[in-house]
């Protein structure tokens, strides 16, 4: 009986060790598929970085681009500025070479009224000059009858 029993007793033990050495072979399966997973998981996890990465590097090259066209836009407003105050000024200027102009306008106008009006007053005299220059020798004869006359 006593072999009996331990023939049992090494028929449990082994029972036992097979039963551990199952138990170890499952759980080194789940941890080989637990391992599976996470690889996979940190495969994904670098794949999605890199691409979280290549994002941000092609924003920084946005911003890097949209700061320089922003400096370019603000050089470009202070020349248009500039030139717009410079332009002002010759519009200014313009103006008053404009009312200068204006008021040399009015003067020659009125200078050449004037001169209209001296011409017009020389030719009257020129015309009465003339007539007396004509009516001369009749006045000159009628000067001369008038003394014979006078003298009668």
């Amino acid at each position: 009986d006593q072999a009996e029993a331990a023939v049992e007793e090494l028929r449990a033990a082994l029972a036992l060790e097979r039963a551990k050495k199952s138990d170890e072979e499952e759980a080194a399966k789940l941890q080989g598929a637990e391992l599976k997973q996470l690889r996979k998981a940190t495969d994904a996890a670098e794949e999605e970085y890199g691409v979280v990465a290549r994002r941000a590097a092609a924003f920084d090259e946005d911003r890097s681009r949209l700061r320089k066209r922003a400096q370019e836009i603000a050089a470009v407003r202070r020349r248009l500025e500039a030139a717009q105050a410079t332009l002002d000024g010759r519009r200014g200027v313009e103006a008053r070479h404009r009312a200068r102009l204006r008021d040399a306008e009015d003067a020659a106008t009125h200078v050449g009224e004037a001169a209209e009006e001296s011409t017009a007053a020389a030719t009257a005299a020129w015309r009465a000059l003339e007539a007396a220059v004509v009516s001369l020798p009749e006045r000159r004869a009628e000067a001369s009858r008038a003394a014979e006359a006078a003298k009668n």
